[in-house]
């Protein structure tokens, strides 16, 4: 009778266990994509999640010579929305996530040539450090920069485009900082 409660207990506590991982496990992937959003840039070959909580704007921001596409994600308030749709008096944006890219087949940059040679990567504005590190699987390059806010960008360039991953926040603490590193570990190209 001992053995057969010992038993008993066992298969409860193994079934439990198995149980609450599969549930656990469930609930990630539904909690995920009840959380994030993808967006999709074909024309440029790269995607990403990004939290359902934000809005995109998009915007050609071509000159005759380059093109240029940025992605702006903004933390969905109304205060935002009306900001965006120049309802609200002119003044400065608040933080965002943006995504940049540069046309690049006719220049053909490094992403560390980039970021050193041009003014759009906003590394001057820095410290005057890069670290190295992967964006989708892929070499890219980080740093911090400041300026209205502070900033933090990570730059990958290939021979069609150069993706710069901005974020705007006032302290490191800030939840767009955390939004903003989860978006990056989505990426891919």
């Amino acid at each position: 009778m001992k053995n057969f409660f010992f038993l008993i207990i066992i298969i409860v506590v193994v079934g439990g266990g198995w149980f609450f991982l599969r549930l656990q496990e469930e609930g990630k992937t539904i909690l995920r994509f009840q959380i994030y959003q993808k967006y999709i840039l074909n024309d440029f070959g790269v995607h990403f999640a990004y939290p359902k909580n934000y809005f995109l704007v998009e915007k050609q921001i071509n000159t005759v010579s380059r093109r240029h596409f940025q992605v702006t994600l903004l933390e969905d308030t109304p205060e935002n929305r009306l900001l965006v749709e120049g309802k609200l008096p002119g003044r400065e944006g608040p933080p965002a996530i943006t995504i940049d890219t540069f046309q690049n087949n006719l220049d053909r940059y490094t992403g560390e040539d980039w970021i050193r040679r041009t003014s759009f990567s906003n590394f001057k504005l820095g410290n005057g450090v890069l670290e190295e590190t992967l964006l989708g699987g892929e070499e890219a390059f980080a740093y911090s920069w400041s300026g209205l806010y502070e900033g933090r960008s990570v730059v990958r360039a290939d021979e069609n485009n150069v993706y710069m991953f901005s974020v705007t926040y006032l302290a490191p603490s800030d939840q767009i900082v955390k939004n903003f590193n989860s978006i990056l570990q989505t990426v891919e190209f």
